[in-house]
Formats: C-alpha cells, sequence, structure tokens
C-alpha cells in the first residue's frame, strides 16, 4: 500500500515551513518512526517520521521548498519492505541451489 506522508497542521500564527535535507531517499528502507524530514518554521524546527515500514517510493518536495500544512512531502510503498526482505532469502536460495 502506498501512504502519504505529508506536512503536519502548523500552528495558527505559522502558515508554512521550509524543508531541511531529507534523512531517506528513493529506494531507502524505513522502519516505522524513522526520521524523514525536518521542517522549520520561525518558531520551531519539526522532526517529520516515518508512519509506517516501507520504502521510500518518491519525494515530491526538495530541500529547501516552503510547504503548507497538508502538503505531501513523500510516498512511501508499505509492500516494498516485504519485498526488500525477501529478495535477499531469495537470492541466496539461487546461489545455494
Amino acid at each position: 500500500m502506498l501512504i502519504e506522508v505529508k506536512v503536519p497542521a502548523l500552528a495558527e500564527s505559522v502558515p508554512d515551513a521550509t524543508l531541511l535535507d531529507w534523512y531517506k531517499q528513493p529506494g531507502d528502507n524505513v522502519s516505522r518512526g524513522d526520521m524523514l524530514i525536518d521542517l522549520e518554521t520561525d518558531k520551531v524546527t519539526l522532526e517529520i517520521a516515518a508512519p509506517e515500514a516501507g520504502v521510500v517510493k518518491e519525494l515530491l518536495q526538495q530541500s529547501g521548498d516552503v510547504v503548507l500544512p497538508d502538503a505531501v512531502l513523500c510516498i512511501i510503498d508499505t509492500e516494498g519492505a516485504a519485498t526488500a526482505t525477501a529478495e535477499p532469502a531469495s537470492a541466496t536460495s539461487a546461489a545455494t541451489a
């Protein structure tokens, strides 16, 4: 299943946030709670974590972009984690045969 990771609701007096550096890139495996990116506002820096385990499918925003609440930051494929974990096992079976 594909999950959209969005900018959370910001404080009423904070209209937008700036994306800092991404911790993960497309193709990277993530566990639930892994840090994906930091958002900087004029008041605080927010850490955005992966809501589920999976594989980062696509980054929809780049470092330095200014984003609004509910903007989609990236897509995580939750079925990608199972596939990525299963691949080494099948590669090992092929090597043994």
